[in-house]
């Protein structure tokens, strides 16, 4: 429904920043330096102009008709008119950017967007458009905010809250990047990136996205696009048949909205429909993984990436979207006024005031996601849910489609305050943390897969650690839990049924950052690098010191992400290759090869094989029904044992559990499986769950019934029978020992000393002296031999040597 109006004379670049019919160009870092000032009249004389630029004006380009272009639409015809920016770096041509363009109407709430709106003449997109309502965290006291957030979070909090201000219901528009030499470049039809850009399921924007240097480096065509977030965005209306609840939240809609949009008129921008790559960040990935379990989203897109985040996080998905519209409905007292009445809900939303909406929280825990997509239902099963692995291997779309992971090396950074960041803890606040974690994700066999897990991430060589290592620890098992093992099984059920995969890591990190070095790369570090903003010093309102090693990962980052929107194979090709000859290598399940990223790229296999193993093959062992409900809770109950907020026990729920048994099942079965089927036992409402349950109090195996006892009756007679026969081999050891000595005393007699003397007479040739010896020992026989030799050697003489007496004893030891 828009057409692009861009001559060839307003693509020729003069001297001084003048194009040659005299219009100013933008310069800046990018699209939000842009974005501060409406363009200034249009310049006529070229005098004139450069007096202006000195200035600091901006100008739009002239767009007056739009006949030299068909229309978008052949029902209307109408023409947009954005600007031009000029990254801050010589080697990188212009830009040209389209703010704030439409691609859906003002949404009501809890509904799918509406087709978006027309109108007559040009439409200036030279500003961004306001933003989704939504509640940010108060930064506003320093201190009390690093209390409850990384230093990190914080600084990318204080950028993005300028860009908050304007908000409004009528918020879904997107962003346009184009190459500045446009549909005549050689490269058009340019392979287009779709930006899915919020940082956070409840806060965030697409604005804060500078693309700009991305578009010119790589020649693609940059599409950044915002959609309903927080309680708007992911609340489901409870009714069956509703488009919200079967697609798991309005954000999903929105989301699949705007590819519709791109995939319509992104040809009249210069950009290619055929090669549309959809690209998430943290929050952002758990969105775009979620979108592929939509049967609709096929076609929509043909390769997708995913930044540090996917679908089977537990910070990806809502824990529980029927606990959530309880909770919504107890805060703003909404109650059903007849029984047949099933908009309700809906209805009482739309007529809350949206301050009210907003003041909302949802039912919080730690390590477990608030506002977020619930998983897509099919519209031929609307009452059979899925789990998130189940909808993924049955996706068509998720298949079909090309998928590259990249996950950095400390993904759990977020998950703690400065003072544990800066400072580290003991070993006793590292279990409260470890033991929130699998209080909320697991429900079964808690006890065994705490040990596990703090079994893997001790040090046992060092009885006492420092508290520094403590914390890297607990990061890193955090990492691999909440993160990194998640989008690994992602990878792995694409690559499982034959898709083309790509897994990396990124290890590089900056050395200007905002968080120690030894942790390696954090999680905020992938996003900067793929936009390629240290070309530039990064972003406007948070520049950064980058060294000439962070500008050449930045180099390599770019020219991968360019070669699989391009392709579909990440490996650049040889005249775009800023590297040494390594390739992208395609992962697969024999060989498990992916790519590390740093100062060098290097292929390596098996990413951190062990602790992997613990992730996705030992603990979805452990975490298996079995035994009383008693014996799957902590034993424990007292207000130290736990770091943070927890669920209910009966609400406690992770996606995890029935993930891991459709995951296991799907291992057991052949690659050539084409079909699964849901989950027959879903779970039961809340209102039929029963009362919950209280815990014991003591901590001793005397408070366990006897259902407990019953289970660990196998265990108590093999340890008694280990214990008796181990017993019975340490008797039988003693006793031969004794024997053995009883023996030794028996053999042991005294013998009787004897002496001999005698004498070697050489004359009668060795013959000894009539004195009487007595020879008892075979020791006596040898002395006479040897006696006998010496005479024989001695030379001799006509004087007889004198006698000698030789007293020979032996003594009996």
């Amino acid at each position: 429904m828009l057409c692009l109006c861009l001559s060839a004379a307003n693509r020729r670049v003069m001297a001084h920043g003048v194009r040659a019919d005299g219009v100013v160009l933008v310069r800046g870092t990018g699209a939000r330096d842009a974005g501060l000032r409406r363009p200034a009249l249009q310049l006529t004389h070229r005098a004139h102009a450069r007096r202006s630029l000195k200035r600091g004006m901006r100008a739009s380009i002239s767009c007056s008709t739009c006949s030299d272009l068909p229309p978008i639409s052949p029902s209307s015809r109408c023409a947009i008119r954005g600007i031009i920016v000029e990254p801050a770096s010589r080697r990188l041509e212009p830009v040209e950017v389209f703010l704030g363009v439409p691609y859906a109407g003002a949404p009501a709430r809890l509904a799918p967007p509406p087709p978006p709106p027309t109108w007559s003449g040009t439409r200036l997109a030279d500003a961004f458009a306001p933003v989704c309502p939504q509640r940010f965290p108060d930064i506003s006291n320093k201190s009390a905010a690093l209390m409850k957030m990384p230093l990190g979070t914080y600084n990318e909090l204080k950028a993005t809250v300028p860009l908050l201000a304007n908000q409004s219901e009528d918020c879904l528009y997107l962003n346009i990047y184009v190459p500045g030499s446009g549909a005549r470049g050689v490269e058009a039809p340019y392979a287009v990136v779709v930006w899915a850009g919020a940082a956070s399921h409840e806060w965030g924007t697409a604005n804060s996205i500078d693309a700009a240097v991305l578009a010119a480096r790589a020649h693609l065509l940059v599409v950044t696009l915002n959609y309903r977030l927080g309680l708007l965005g992911y609340l489901t209306p409870g009714v069956k048949s509703d488009p919200v609840q079967l697609a798991g939240g309005a954000a999903l809609l929105d989301v699949s909205a705007a590819l519709g949009w791109v995939r319509r008129n992104v040809a009249a921008f210069g950009g290619d429909p055929r090669r549309v790559t959809l690209v998430g960040h943290g929050a952002g990935a758990g969105l775009v993984n979620a979108l592929l379990m939509m049967p609709d989203s096929k076609g929509l897109v043909s390769r997708v990436l995913l930044l540090s985040g996917s679908a089977l996080s537990p910070t990806a998905l809502t824990p529980d979207a029927a606990l959530s519209r309880e909770h919504t409905a107890q805060a703003l007292r909404c109650t059903p006024e007849s029984s047949n009445d099933e908009n309700w809900f809906v209805e009482c939303i739309r007529a809350r005031p949206l301050a009210a909406l907003l003041a909302v929280d949802a039912p919080r825990a730690r390590f477990l996601a608030g506002w977020a997509p619930s998983v897509p239902v099919s519209k031929d099963a609307p009452t059979q849910s899925q789990a998130p692995t189940r909808a993924l291997h049955a996706s068509e779309a998720f298949l079909d489609c090309a998928l590259a992971v990249v996950v950095a090396t400390t993904e759990s950074y977020m998950f703690f305050n400065e003072e544990d960041i800066r400072h580290g803890f003991e070993e006793e606040h590292r279990n409260r943390i470890l033991r929130t974690y699998v209080r909320n994700v697991y429900r079964f066999h808690r006890n065994e897969i705490f040990a596990a897990i703090r079994n893997e991430y001790t040090d046992w060589e060092k009885p006492i650690q420092h508290p520094i290592n403590i914390r890297d620890a607990t990061l890193e098992s955090l990492s691999d839990a909440a993160v990194t093992a998640p989008a690994l099984r992602v990878a792995q059920l694409h690559a499982r049924r034959g898709a083309k995969t790509f897994f990396a890591h990124f290890a590089h990190q900056s050395k200007d950052a905002d968080y120690p070095q030894r942790l390696g790369s954090v999680s905020y570090e992938t996003l900067p690098y793929f936009l390629g903003l240290p070309l530039v010093g990064g972003m406007q309102f948070t520049p950064r010191n980058y060294s000439r090693g962070d500008v050449a990962v930045a180099e390599m980052t770019v020219s991968l992400l360019a070669a699989f929107a391009k392709t579909g194979d990440p490996t650049p090709r040889l005249d775009e290759r800023h590297h040494e000859g390594t390739s992208w290598p395609r992962y697969d399940m024999n060989t498990q090869q992916y790519l590390s990223i740093g100062t060098k790229l290097r292929v390596k296999s098996h990413y951190r094989g062990h602790k992997m193993a613990l992730w996705l093959h030992l603990i979805p062992q452990l975490h298996r029904p079995g035994a009383a409900p008693r014996h799957h809770q902590f034993r424990s109950v007292h207000p130290d044992m736990f770091a943070g907020e927890i669920f209910p026990e009966l609400y406690t729920t992770s996606t995890t559990l029935d993930d891991e048994d459709d995951n296991t099942e799907a291992e057991e079965d052949s690659s050539e499986v084409e079909e699964c089927e849901p989950s027959p036992s879903p779970r039961p409402a809340l209102s039929a769950l029963p009362a919950p349950q209280p815990s014991p109090k003591e901590d001793s195996l005397t408070t366990i019934d006897s259902q407990y006892y019953s289970y660990t009756v196998a265990l108590g007679v093999t340890v008694g029978a280990g214990c008796f026969l181990l017993a019975l081999n340490v008797l039988v050891f003693a006793g031969i020992y004794l024997q053995r000595g009883r023996r030794r005393t028996v053999h042991r007699r005294p013998r009787r000393e004897v002496v001999v003397i005698g004498s070697c007479n050489s004359r009668s040739g060795g013959s000894l002296s009539n004195e009487p010896a007595f020879i008892t020992s075979p020791r006596k026989s040898t002395l006479k031999r040897s006696c006998e030799s010496e005479l024989k050697e001695r030379p001799v003489s006509g004087a007889q040597p004198p006698k000698k007496r030789v007293q020979i004893q032996e003594i009996s030891v």
